[in-house]
């Protein structure tokens, strides 16, 4: 099986339980921040090898606190990065509240700079997070991306679309596909804005096929021609920070093994309600098991 290209950010993260987004932070659930290592670049290379299925994923980690602790995680799940450029690695804090809704504030570092020597791999799939924008390295990325052959998956959210339509503009020409949460979603478009209109009027707009987590834990896709909803029973969901990235990841993943278009859809509301309702810790062992039935399923089903 041919790898996916990965492209996204790796970098540290604070998270802290809050009972209250709007609130104050107390100094007692600051005390009870728990460290984990976050980014789209991060959750997506995470999947891919937890399940074992081919990938590159080209991140520059960082060095300092954030970074060497970034790099013992890598170690300890058996995650290959490429392009480290060097310089101090960010840092991201984030509030979680009971429903699982939450707020980052995000100081990038060094995971969002690339890496001007790579060349491409033999790839049909290129995973790339909005997350790169953020670098000084952004024209060395955009040109990396254009000489890029195969399909582009690209990872955004409502700051993807508001603050960077240039370089989305520069890439409008390859072959590429969309996905974004319908939180961000409801920043681009009215609230009460019917949600079949809205993707429809999204795909009209980028002129590429849309995939849309939506917060029900199903998902929506719009190629121009038609809309799919693809429906899922959601569980108790507890944090949703991750959500989002590995229902991108696990598309590709599932549609890099030939599954179909609906399976593979089907494929990503599972894996993404899996990690959405964990509190524990993210990808342990009993829910990779339950993801590798779920893809093997699909993958039989073609």
């Amino acid at each position: 099986m041919i790898k996916v290209e990965i492209i996204g950010a790796c970098h540290n993260d604070m998270q802290v339980q809050v009972e209250n987004l709007q609130k104050e932070v107390t100094s007692e659930a600051l005390q009870h921040a728990k460290q984990r290592v976050s980014g789209d670049g991060y959750v997506a290379a995470s999947l891919f090898e937890a399940l074992h299925m081919p990938y590159r994923f080209v991140s520059s980690v960082g060095s300092g606190i954030y970074g060497d602790y970034v790099q013992q995680q890598l170690q300890k799940q058996k995650i290959h990065v490429e392009g480290t450029t060097g310089g101090i690695g960010g840092s991201s804090f984030t509030l979680v509240d009971p429903q699982g809704m939450f707020v980052s504030l995000y100081t990038p570092g060094a995971e969002v700079e690339f890496d001007c020597e790579l060349e491409h791999i033999d790839s049909s799939y290129l995973y790339m997070s909005q997350e790169m924008f953020k670098g000084q390295t952004r024209d060395a990325l955009l040109n990396y991306v254009n000489s890029f052959e195969g399909t582009i998956f690209f990872e955004g959210n409502y700051e993807a679309f508001t603050e960077y339509a240039d370089v989305l503009d520069l890439i409008s020409n390859k072959k590429r596909m969309i996905h974004i949460s319908e939180l961000d979603f409801k920043y681009l478009f009215e609230q009460e804005m019917d949600a079949v209109d809205a993707i429809q009027a999204f795909y009209q707009t980028m002129q590429c096929p849309i995939l849309l987590s939506l917060l029900d834990g199903g998902a929506m896709y719009c190629d121009g021609t038609a809309v799919m909803t693809v429906p899922f029973k959601q569980g108790n969901v507890v944090d949703r920070t991750f959500m989002a990235p590995i229902h991108g990841a696990a598309f590709v993943c599932a549609i890099n093994a030939g599954v179909s278009l609906q399976s593979s859809i089907v494929f990503a509301n599972t894996c993404s309600n899996l990690v959405g309702c964990n509190a524990d810790s993210f990808l342990n062992s009993n829910m990779i098991e339950e993801m590798k039935l779920a893809l093997k399923d699909v993958i039989l089903q073609g």
